[in-house]
């Protein structure tokens, strides 16, 4: 009986893990295409703008799903407030970096969050750096440049807008990684639910949008002018990149463990290569690049596949 109650719970554990793998490949799929579908939106919506109406929607749609997300009153703790801080800045320089760079460049630096995660994590929190950190930022860095530099084509020529649009890129992973570190720092102390997590930080950046929008002068888009594939973009990016991300990310976190979907993480690039392609014309067209972006997919997953990263609500 107890052999076949064991052979019983290592198969739904297994079964667990196989559906764990699959749903953590398609969230950060989802995650990859974020940058490319974002890019091709910002052609006829401005960018806070975009920012604000979509969350707005996504935070609709999550108070449905968790209506008990606000029973929970963090606001009072200093640490929440960084954390909006952190995540506004994270979003407004996301979503700036492919107005003025390559939706592929900003994913590529983006791959470097769990390099981020580590050295910050040494810096402000004393932590251990751990194995394998340095070797694999050379193998990336080295990657990054030949990809960055190999451009032989009108698109992929690097420009002054190139370095704008890197370099937002590289501020909206140093906040990513804040992000990361001050999301470990609350489940530790707090036990705060990642769907209220999300929940909070939809609510945030729907005001922080809005008033952007605002400030900024951007103006809402005559809606019949609109094409249906804006519209159907949009409605991929509310219901597959801001919400099913999210969703698909605590379903695969809740089935294995952090460090096995970090090692997923380079199926980003892949997405954002074969959307960019699709979408914008983004292609690699030299052997230079391709090189590159395998040093980059090796280094990385070399790195993460033996390490513990920290669950987050969002990691987009």
């Amino acid at each position: 009986m107890q052999s076949a109650s064991s052979k019983s719970t290592t198969a739904a554990n297994e079964s667990a893990a196989f559906a764990g793998i699959g749903l953590g490949l398609l969230a950060h799929f989802i995650w990859g295409t974020y940058p490319v579908i974002t890019k091709r939106l910002l052609l006829d919506v401005p960018p806070l703008l975009l920012l604000g109406v979509g969350y707005a929607l996504a935070l609709l749609i999550g108070m449905l799903l968790w209506p008990r997300a606000f029973h929970s009153r963090p606001w009072h703790q200093r640490s929440w407030w960084l954390l909006l801080i952190v995540v506004m800045a994270r979003a407004a320089t996301n979503i700036l970096a492919v107005r003025f760079t390559l939706a592929i460049y900003a994913q590529l630096i983006y791959l470097s969050t769990p390099f981020a995660v580590a050295l910050l994590g040494k810096a402000l929190f004393s932590e251990d750096v751990p194995p394998r950190t340095y070797p694999a930022l050379l193998i990336c860095t080295l990657g990054s440049l030949l990809m960055l530099g190999g451009g032989n084509s009108s698109t992929l020529r690097w420009t002054h807008n190139d370095w704008v649009g890197v370099s937002l890129a590289a501020v909206s992973t140093i906040c990513l990684a804040l992000y990361m570190l001050l999301t470990r720092f609350r489940q530790k102390s707090d036990g705060e639910a990642s769907q209220h997590v999300f929940v909070h930080q939809a609510a945030a950046l729907a005001v922080f949008g809005a008033a952007g929008a605002l400030v900024g002068g951007e103006h809402m888009p005559a809606l019949g002018q609109l094409s249906l594939s804006t519209w159907g973009l949009f409605a991929v990016f509310v219901g597959v990149n801001l919400l099913g991300g999210n969703l698909v990310q605590i379903a695969a976190l809740a089935r294995i463990p952090t460090a096995r979907f970090s090692s997923l993480i380079g199926i980003r690039l892949v997405a954002a290569l074969l959307l960019g392609a699709l979408l914008l014309g983004e292609e690699l067209h030299s052997w230079a690049q391709i090189v590159g972006a395998a040093l980059v997919l090796g280094g990385v997953t070399w790195y993460v596949s033996r390490r513990p990263k920290p669950s987050v609500a969002q990691s987009a």
